[in-house]
């Protein structure tokens, strides 16, 4: 679990434009059972107080318990911001802020139809219902590996 991931610390890397994270400082690790089911019996990784505001998942900001599945809200959240436009810097901050109370914008949903469902699913606010990385790599988004379908 990352629980500082922004696009500062995304990086694009040679030619090819790997995506590469970086900025490991908060960084923790989620025990993985299997590919869909993680434990979280004594194993307890997320603290109130890390992460960057803006780019915090809704149980982050509450205090409550979290997992990698605050990443995946945030992975929406940046998903907003690639694909959106903005008019002000203010226009972003309040997109971002409805994000955390499960509001996706309109404009989204219209040009970018498939993707906006995804970022639903990503951002919901209860995190049980949120994508995992190997659910959203399989799902209708991505045709193959390297190309994203978000119309």
């Amino acid at each position: 679990m990352h629980r500082d991931l922004k696009p500062r610390n995304i990086f694009l890397y040679g030619h090819e434009c790997l995506v590469k994270i970086g900025d490991f400082g908060l960084a923790c690790t989620d025990i993985v059972m299997n590919e869909n089911e993680e434990f979280f019996g004594s194993h307890i990784c997320g603290n109130a107080g890390v992460g960057t505001f803006v780019y915090a998942s809704p149980e982050q900001l509450q205090g409550s318990h979290y997992d990698s599945r605050s990443d995946m809200y945030i992975v929406g959240v940046i998903s907003v911001e690639l694909f959106q436009s903005f008019g002000t810097e203010m226009e972003r901050v309040q997109t971002l802020r409805d994000l955390g109370k499960g509001m996706v914008p309109d404009d989204l949903y219209k040009t970018w139809p498939v993707l906006t469902k995804k970022i639903k699913l990503l951002t919901s606010l209860d995190p049980l219902k949120r994508l995992n990385a190997a659910q959203l790599l399989q799902s209708d988004l991505f045709n193959n590996k390297d190309q994203v379908h978000g119309t």
